[in-house]
């Protein structure tokens, strides 16, 4: 026997529920709530580097971008943990996938992570000159 209510089981004899105090049934009525589809998921960007996954992740959640990091909790199952590096070769590369739809716009903010920190500081270099460039130099009285 069992709760309508709370799903509570009872041996047989009961015909109440003491919590909820409904008649108890033999068996639930199956759900007619059809299954959540599976939901397709795009690799955007994949990284060995830890702090790279957290940026990543940080980015995209500022941008209201859902997201799944594929294979992160993975690196920590293995016997030897995350290596000195942070990452554990034999569990493979952290994988953030976010939706068919979002595919564009998150590669986009990640590009600057998949090219590297030299990418970024000839970027910065290169803001820094276009600074000096557009700034005219004051006149002295």
């Amino acid at each position: 026997m069992i709760c309508p209510n709370c799903k509570a089981e009872y041996r047989e004899g009961y015909t109440v529920c003491s919590d909820c105090e409904v008649p108890l049934v033999e068996r639930l009525e199956a759900e007619d709530e059809p299954p959540e589809p599976e939901m397709e998921l795009v690799t955007v960007f994949d990284t060995g580097e830890p702090a790279d996954v957290l940026v990543a992740k940080s980015i995209l959640e500022a941008e209201g971008i859902d997201f799944f990091a594929k294979d992160e909790g993975v690196q920590d199952l293995f016997g030897a943990g995350r290596l000195g590096s942070g990452f554990n070769t034999m569990a493979g590369q952290v994988e953030i996938q976010v939706r068919p739809e979002d595919a564009d716009r998150a590669r986009q903010l990640l590009t600057r992570l998949d090219e590297g920190p030299q990418a970024e500081e000839a970027t910065e270099e290169g803001l820094a000159d276009k600074i000096t460039e557009d700034e005219e130099p004051e006149p002295k009285p």
